[in-house]
């Protein structure tokens, strides 16, 4: 049977990364792989330098001890005086660098939901196999929601790729989740048996056919790590 499944990621660090989540969900045979790469780097702004904690007079003070003498300033990046010094002397301004490290299932609730049902009706005199196919359509959702949101500037947003088999094929979808703010999609998919099923009823008997189906839902936690 297989599964309708709402993925919800939770990002406790901001960043621009692809995360692919590889999801074959089925009750007697469950499949998850989360993949994730990526990395960004790009100049520290001062508003990163308050969040970091990176202060003038902390540099200052690791400059006294590293070279015995304190400087009178310190410049994290372009523009500087002198002709701006990162510039002209072609030096490399002082970045951030966010890599994707880990990603975890945090919580699986999974639950059985009726989907289509159908009236099988032998009207003949004698007994007699009825054939039905009993498919329907199912919503996959996909969103991200935001937690720790540190104060950074990013220039990419993160892309979601979820893969989903149903009645023997793959769905693919995805979407594009804005900096700092939750995002969603869903799509719809094909749920039931493939070929036509065989019910033996009486003469003149009738039977119901239910589609049933797991809901699930899958909160996934991906970790950021900083370097600067």
């Amino acid at each position: 049977m297989r599964s309708k499944c709402l993925v919800i990621f939770l990002l406790p660090l901001v960043t621009g990364f692809n995360i692919k989540l590889l999801c074959q969900i089925d009750t007697d045979k469950p499949n998850l792989n989360l993949e994730f790469d990526g990395e960004e780097e790009n100049v520290v702004t001062e508003l990163e330098r308050i969040t970091f904690g990176i202060t003038d007079d902390q540099i200052k003070e690791c400059l006294r001890i590293y070279l015995g003498e304190r400087p009178l300033d310190v410049f994290f990046r372009s523009p500087t005086p002198w002709d701006d010094l990162y510039r002209r002397k072609r030096w490399k301004q002082v970045e951030k660098s966010l890599v994707a490290k880990r990603g975890k299932v945090v919580r699986i609730i999974t639950q059985p939901v009726k989907f289509s049902r159908r009236i099988l009706e032998n009207k003949t005199p004698k007994k007699a196999n009825v054939s039905i196919l009993l498919t329907d359509t199912a919503e996959v959702g996909l969103s991200s929601a935001w937690i720790d949101i540190k104060k950074l500037s990013m220039r990419q947003n993160i892309t979601y790729d979820i893969e989903i088999e149903t009645l023997g094929t793959f769905s693919k979808f995805s979407f594009m989740s804005i900096w700092g703010q939750s995002g969603e999609s869903t799509q719809a998919v094909r749920i039931g048996s493939t070929e036509y099923l065989q019910v033996l009823l009486s003469a003149a008997q009738t039977a119901q056919a239910q589609l049933m189906a797991t809901q699930g839902v899958m909160n996934i936690e991906v970790d950021i790590q900083i370097y600067r």
